[in-house]
């Protein structure tokens, strides 16, 4: 009985220190990147499509398709965007701007281009439009993901632990 209580005590000593106690919890990094990878890939894909707009159907239809795909990437990156800052901060490198705040810059951005991706019935002001929120969006989610692998490289083996 003895035994069996020493191998319980050690388990749990094990468990608190696989969680790093009070430290936050370890994120998901890779899964993490993988989101800002689906996120580039939406954008690109709707840049092209937005560079074949002919009528103004054609741009709500996109709009509508585009906002479809990239709010869940967007929503399931805000969900663990918090949790990525508080490892990187448990483990002394706090980052401005944080992961969170960038992601809510996406989230922003996104709302913003819904509003003006088709305000004009001119197909070269919506393709401009679609350019400039492609280009701001890619440099956000190549910021998440840069953030996403230098946070994976600083946990190796450790967790969330200085």
């Amino acid at each position: 009985m003895k035994t069996l209580i020493v191998v319980l005590a050690i388990c749990a000593e094990g468990l608190v220190a696989c969680s790093g106690g009070s430290s936050p919890a370890t994120p998901d990094t890779l899964a993490y990147g993988r989101v800002a990878n689906d996120i580039s890939g939406a954008v690109q894909t709707h840049r092209a499509a937005s560079a074949l707009f002919a009528t103004q159907a054609d741009c709500i239809d996109e709009r509508e398709r585009y906002d479809g795909r990239l709010a869940p990437l967007l929503q399931r990156m805000q969900e663990t965007s918090g949790e990525m800052d508080a490892c990187m901060a448990a483990m002394g490198h706090p980052e401005a701007p944080t992961l969170e705040d960038t992601c809510d810059s996406m989230r922003s951005e996104l709302t913003r281009h819904m509003t003006a991706a088709c305000a004009s019935a001119n197909a070269d002001v919506q393709i401009a439009e679609a350019n400039t929120h492609a280009d701001r969006m890619m440099r956000w989610a190549r910021l998440e993901f840069d953030g996403s692998a230098r946070l994976g490289g600083m946990m190796r083996d450790r967790g969330c632990r200085p």
